[in-house]
Formats: C-alpha cells, sequence, structure tokens
C-alpha cells in the first residue's frame, strides 16, 4: 500500500514563493505593455488611407493575371476586315498592320456578313468569354441570371441575342479556316511586350488593392488583356464581367496609349509596345476594373425604376450632352459617373490631389460629378458603418439627378 504524506513550506519558502510571484507579475506588466506599444505602432504604420474618416477593412491584394483570349482575337481579326466608312483613320500597330495581307482572301468570309448585323460589342465580348476558347468548342460558363447585360431589344427568352451563338460557331470556322492560330503565334512577341509593360506599372500602384480596400468589394479574379485591334482612331478599354453562381471574374481589354507612337515599330529594335504610359494604364485599369464594382447595382429594380422615372425629365441641352459623351440614355450616363466618381476617389486618396484633378479635368462631360463627390465625401467616405461598400451608396449618389 503507498502511503502519501502531505508537506508543509516553512517561513523561508513562503518568502521565495512571494518574491517569485512578485518577479512574474512585474515581467507579464512589461510584456503587455511592450504588445500594447507594438500593435499601436504596426497600426500608424500600415494606415494607408489617413484621410478617411473611418477606414475601410483591408481585404488580400489579388494578383492581377495577364493574357490573351482566342476567342476575342479572332472576332477582332473579323471586325477588322469588314469594309466601311468608318469615322476616324485607325491607328497603326504591329498586329494591324500585318492584318489586311496575312487575311485578304478571307474578306467575304460568311462571319464578316454576320458581325456587320449585330449590334452590342460589349454584350458579344462578355458571351464570347463565356464560351471555351479556339480551337476547343462549347460553352464554359453558365450564363448567370445577373449578368444583364445580355438583355437587348432582340433577346431569346434567356436574355440572350440568338445570333451570338450563330457568331461563336461562325468565329470557329474562321479560326480554323484562316489559320487565325498561326498569326497569333507569329505576333505572340508583340502581346507579351505588351503585358511586360501594362504589368511592371499595374502592380506597381497596386490598383486592385486598392479598389477593394476603398470600396470593401471584390471579385474573385482580375485579369488584364491588350488590345491592338480595337476600330478606333484614339485609344478604349471595355471591362466585362463574367458571373457565375459561384464566382465573378472582371477582365478588361484595353488599347495602346495615344500618346505613343507605333508608327515605325520595327522588330528588329523594339523599345515599346505601346502600353509605357504611367497615367494612361493606372487610370484606365481603375476604370475599366471600376464597373464591375458599379454595373450590377443599376439593375437593381428600385435603382432601375428611380432612373427611368426621370429619364422623361431630361432636357435637350441635356440629352445633347450625353451623346456628345457617346451615350444615348441615362442609365449608361449615370453607370459612367460613378465609375469615374471612384477613379477620382482612388486618385485623391491613394495618388495625390492633383492626379485627381486632372480626371475632373478631363471629364467636365459628366456634368453630375462635382455633387456626387460631395456627397461620397460627406456621407460615404465618413459614415462606413452605415454603408459598408461603395455599391451600398449608389442608390444615393443618383439621386442628384432629381437636383438638376
Amino acid at each position: 500500500m503507498a502511503v502519501f504524506t502531505k508537506m508543509y513550506p516553512n517561513a523561508k519558502d513562503i518568502e521565495l514563493i512571494g518574491e517569485y510571484l512578485r518577479i512574474y507579475k512585474e515581467t507579464m506588466k512589461k510584456i503587455i505593455l511592450l504588445s500594447f506599444a507594438l500593435l499601436l505602432c504596426f497600426g500608424c504604420r500600415n494606415n494607408k488611407t489617413t484621410n478617411l474618416e473611418n477606414k475601410v477593412p483591408e481585404k488580400n491584394s489579388k494578383s492581377i493575371e495577364y493574357g490573351i483570349n482566342r476567342n476575342i482575337i479572332t472576332f477582332r481579326i473579323a471586325n477588322n476586315l469588314i469594309e466601311e466608312k468608318r469615322k476616324w483613320p485607325t491607328r497603326p500597330n504591329p498586329v494591324r498592320n500585318d492584318l489586311m495581307a496575312s487575311f485578304s482572301e478571307f474578306k467575304n468570309h460568311k462571319v464578316l456578313d454576320l458581325i456587320s448585323k449585330l449590334s452590342g460589342d460589349n454584350g458579344i465580348v462578355i458571351y464570347l468569354l463565356h464560351q471555351k476558347e479556339f480551337p476547343e468548342f462549347g460553352d464554359k460558363y453558365n450564363i448567370s441570371n445577373i449578368n444583364k447585360e445580355y438583355e437587348l431589344d432582340d433577346t431569346s427568352a434567356n436574355g440572350l441575342d440568338p445570333k451570338w451563338n450563330l457568331l461563336y460557331t461562325a468565329l470557329h470556322n474562321f479560326y480554323v479556316e484562316a489559320n487565325v492560330e498561326l498569326f497569333i503565334q507569329e505576333h505572340l512577341y508583340y502581346y507579351e511586350g505588351a503585358i511586360s509593360e501594362i504589368s511592371e506599372i499595374a502592380e506597381k500602384f497596386d490598383l486592385v488593392g486598392k479598389m477593394e480596400e476603398y470600396t470593401n468589394q471584390s471579385n474573385d479574379r482580375y485579369i488584364i488583356s491588350p488590345e491592338p485591334l480595337f476600330i478606333t482612331g484614339g485609344w478604349r478599354g471595355i471591362g466585362p464581367t463574367i458571373n457565375t453562381e459561384k464566382k465573378s471574374i472582371a477582365y478588361q481589354f484595353i488599347s495602346p496609349s495615344d500618346k505613343i507612337d507605333l508608327t515605325h515599330f520595327s522588330t528588329d529594335s523594339i523599345k515599346q509596345y505601346g502600353y509605357n504610359d504611367k497615367e494612361f494604364i493606372r487610370n484606365l485599369c481603375v476604370h475599366e476594373f471600376g464597373h464591375p464594382f458599379v454595373n450590377y447595382s443599376f439593375y437593381n429594380k428600385k435603382i432601375s425604376n428611380y432612373i427611368q422615372n426621370h429619364e422623361s425629365t431630361l432636357t435637350n441641352e441635356m440629352k445633347e450632352t450625353m451623346l456628345q459623351e457617346g451615350i444615348g440614355n441615362l442609365t449608361g450616363y449615370l453607370v459612367e459617373h460613378v465609375v469615374r466618381l471612384l477613379e477620382i476617389r482612388i486618385a485623391a486618396i491613394y495618388f495625390s490631389t492633383k492626379d485627381a484633378q486632372k480626371i475632373r479635368d478631363k471629364n467636365k462631360g459628366f456634368v453630375f460629378l462635382s455633387k456626387m463627390e460631395s456627397e461620397l465625401i460627406d456621407n460615404f467616405e465618413k459614415n462606413r458603418d452605415k454603408y459598408p461598400t461603395y455599391a451600398d451608396f449608389i442608390p444615393e449618389l443618383i439621386k442628384v439627378i432629381a437636383h438638376k
């Protein structure tokens, strides 16, 4: 049987234990004070938006992806082959320069006639991005019910233009028959060089991180593709979005900068690809990635009804102002306001007041911008608890049309 005997400490032991406890308490107090000081220091060093009344929650920055899409390139090649009188001469670049010589025998291909009968360039691009990339063929993503961009006058029950299915098939035939893949391979050097220029600038600015932080919104992926084949005399960008039931993929296709002349481009002495323009890339990337943060709010029934109720009150002067900006309806006009407003606030908060003012000056045709910005600063940036996301404040922003 085991015998257990109680042991009682003597006076000397008690004194020693007391000294240990005193030292332990003092040490823990110093550790707590030091930890608190370090937290304060870390918070100050990482407060990148000190001029926001309430700093929005920080999000993990996503990396921008870069690449090309053969469906879109094939569509742009065919579109360039259509002989038509254009309002402006297209600007030269290495891909466009070789296009006519490479595909001259396909100027009568049936896909060209089909494209000329279609409208809705942005909608076509979104549809083509939902399909498998050539040379594969078939559906890649299911069309989500929230893809309201598909709602045209001539649509099927699911909101899609039936001709787009025919276009995808015809483009696939054109891709095979015209050997578009060979043309793409011969010009990969240009797309890769363009991507190198874009990525160096975009990553340096951490544009996606700043946009997600300010808006407190996010997309699952962000993809940029250089687009040298837009039919435009200046520059252009589009920001289509793929919305499946589970994810959101934000794309943007952007032209070379109109400040860079590629007339005398030579593969023997390549120095630039048309995208080494910091201000152009920064502003255009924010603008085109801004659309996925903004567009779908405007298909909220309450917002849509509010806009429609005010469309009939537009003056002829206002309609003319919209047309000068290339916009034919109030919804599109307000969407562009809210996207440009996001550009301005990103520039003002993260870059400089001078950069923000340049954007304001370039957008004088958007007459509600000044009032919208005042509302945003006073009632959104100072009340982030009430309006957690940028989209949450859009219903308030559009009310400026009632105070013309």
